[in-house]
């Protein structure tokens, strides 16, 4: 996340050596079906591509504005510090890195990776990613039969999973973790310990069919319950509360 930090004086170095790309005060469109060679950078606006767009040999990027991609395209790295971003159906596209903003990876899209600092990250059914999935304040929901080639991460939100292959490992802090209908995390799960001002613990649930193979680790105290159907590695830190059925009876329920 320290890359957010030297965002601004990249953008200002790159109006230096590619000003001919550059806009001030401007958004940027791409139509439907157009063939972009070059990337793309304004700065308070917005960019947009339309459906079965390409962009090659560069990133569209903005300071100040949202970055929206439709659907069936084809472009490289989306940038934004203030502002989300989100991709259409059936799209390709490399890193999604947004500062201040909400990242929406579509249906059937793939990407190398997802990073946001303060923002959700949502993937929509069969969306994919050959990297990481990483936020510090915002949830992650990862709505069905989703592959993740590397962590998914936060520091302040949930983790939300249903029928996803996760080929690395789950973190988080606050918010808790949900696994539902068979999702498989290839690494461990880990609570990091936090400064919780809240006496609500976080709630991890293990559902039905589900799998983790790593160690599940928890710094912090839990409430942990894992389906009799689920298969888990090693657990410290917490006493696994085992149960049937689509979701598990609490204790303020």
């Amino acid at each position: 996340m320290l890359k957010h930090a030297f965002f601004a004086g990249l953008i200002a170095l790159s109006f230096a050596v590619l000003g001919c790309n550059m806009s001030v005060n401007k958004s940027i469109r791409i139509a439907a079906g157009a063939t972009q060679t070059g990337g793309k950078t304004t700065v308070n606006g917005s960019i947009s591509a339309g459906d079965g767009a390409t962009v090659t040999g560069g990133s569209l990027t903005t300071v100040n504005g949202s970055v929206k991609v439709g659907d069936n395209c084809s472009v490289e790295d989306l940038s934004t510090v203030n502002g989300s971003i989100r991709v259409g159906s059936n799209s390709t596209v490399h890193d999604l890195d947004s500062t201040n903003g909400k990242i929406d990876l579509g249906p059937g899209s793939a990407a190398r990776s997802v990073s946001t600092t303060n923002g959700a990250v949502d993937l929509g059914a069969e969306a994919s990613t050959s990297g990481s999935i990483e936020t510090v304040n915002g949830a992650i929901e990862l709505v069905g039969l989703n592959e993740v080639g590397g962590d998914v991460s936060t520091t302040n939100g949930a983790i939300r999973i249903t029928s996803g292959q996760i080929a690395g490992s789950l973190q988080n802090t606050n918010g808790g973790m949900h696994l539902k209908d068979g999702t498989l995390v290839e690494g461990g799960l880990k609570v990091r310990k936090g400064n919780r001002k809240s006496s609500k613990k976080p709630v991890v649930i293990i559902g039905e069919n589900c799998e983790v193979k790593g160690p599940m680790e928890f710094e912090q105290e839990v409430e942990l319950y894992i389906h009799e159907s689920a298969k888990t590695g090693p657990i410290t830190g917490a006493e696994p509360v085992s149960f049937s059925g689509e979701k598990p009876v609490r204790p303020a329920e």
